[in-house]
């Protein structure tokens, strides 16, 4: 580590770049004195020698993490400059605000000694044709990301703690809503309640999801559904029932009163080399049973009937889609097996905005579809032939 005195001419007739970075967008709002400071450095650039033109601030990178550098076009910027051989002088405040990765570090130093461009700090001027200064340097990068490791390790367990507890908030499914004093309560949309309920009903008779798509189809059912994303996020929406959409539903726990989480981790898969995410095993989740309320009773006693029969394994395993084939067409049949069902639905059409009114519910069938005798007995019959 060296000071001005490693600052030659031709580094003066090169840019000095300031980089300027903050991990979190809360941070801009609570750590400002951080991010005053970095913007300073270009002061300590001019005393150093550059001239004003010759000094550039990089600060694309507000709010962004420096675990990666995909998403940081700041960075990259600062990379490619470095490459062309037209920064003389890096300024930092200290070197974990150009990346905690350490490849992403370790190419940085390398371009650096390469094409003789200095990195400063609140330290010192580092040359990195200087093995002494390349392993303070290398030194301080490790600490870094053992530090951002440590961190990430304290909040994760911080996360199942509180996991475990059951009071961990996360997003509810649809026909749930949270009160502001935390109790989960069913939707007030009355036209949502009955949609549940009819899925739940219809699973436990059929014992098949694709079945009770194809008879959602056969009657114009549509199934709620929240927005994800966009400008419209967080608004119901009805849209037609898909075979994953079901499947979700039906293998939700919260359905059935239970909080869970550690269902699915984040995984590369190596084909794509892409992240994704991998179903885990029952036995590595957090559970914790939720109390019921009065208003959710009806629904959980509903899905606690279903327990046996929601789950992943007998849902989605290629070996029953044969027979999901069969027990749709024998949903077929019963649906045409008289005019009981058809009496007792009346024409609906389709929902295409959510409301509580009567007028916008859809009506929901009689007897004979809620009776499971009368049901095997014509879907026996059917398949028979």
């Amino acid at each position: 580590m060296s000071h001005a005195a490693a600052i030659l001419p031709h580094h003066l007739g090169r840019t000095a770049m300031v980089y300027v970075r903050q991990s979190t967008p809360k941070q801009l709002v609570v750590h400002q004195e951080s991010t005053r400071r970095q913007y300073q450095l270009a002061e300590r650039a001019a005393t150093l020698g550059w001239p004003q033109p010759r000094i550039v601030v990089v600060d694309e990178d507000l709010g962004r993490s420096g675990t990666s550098s995909e998403a940081r076009l700041g960075f990259q910027r600062l990379v490619s400059a470095i490459g062309l051989g037209e920064v003389g002088l890096v300024l930092v405040t200290e070197v974990s605000r150009l990346s905690r990765l350490n490849s992403d570090w370790h190419r940085v130093l390398e371009l650096c000694a390469v094409f003789d461009t200095l990195i400063a700090d609140d330290e010192g001027i580092y040359d990195l044709r200087d093995p002494n200064d390349r392993l303070v340097l290398g030194l301080k990068g490790t600490l870094f990301a053992a530090e951002l490791h440590i961190l990430q390790a304290r909040m994760r367990a911080g996360l199942l703690n509180k996991a475990r507890r059951g009071a961990l908030e996360l997003r509810l499914p649809v026909g749930l809503r949270r009160q502001p004093d935390g109790t989960v309560v069913l939707d007030p949309d009355e036209q949502v309640q009955w949609t549940l309920h009819t899925l739940f009903e219809r699973f436990a008779i059929l014992k098949n999801a694709r079945a009770v798509q194809r008879s959602f189809q056969a009657e114009g059912l549509l199934m709620p559904r929240f927005v994800q994303d966009g400008t419209d996020q967080g608004h119901l929406v009805w849209v037609k029932p898909t075979y994953q959409m079901l499947t979700q539903v039906l293998t939700n726990p919260v359905y059935a009163g239970m909080f869970v989480y550690g269902r699915r981790v984040q995984a590369i898969r190596l084909i794509a080399l892409r992240t994704g995410c991998l179903k885990k095993s029952g036995r590595s989740w957090c559970l914790a049973s939720t109390p019921p309320t009065s208003a959710r009773s009806s629904m959980r006693a509903t899905a606690s009937n279903c327990a046996p029969i929601c789950t992943t394994s007998s849902i989605a395993t290629p070996a029953r889609r044969v027979r999901a084939r069969r027990w749709s067409r024998g949903w077929s049949c019963v649906a045409a097996v008289g005019d009981a069902c058809k009496s007792n639905t009346a024409s609906k059409a389709p929902v295409t905005s959510v409301g509580t009114t009567p007028c916008a519910m859809q009506p929901r069938p009689a007897n004979p579809l809620a009776n499971a005798t009368w049901m095997k007995r014509c879907v026996r019959a059917s398949l028979r032939r």
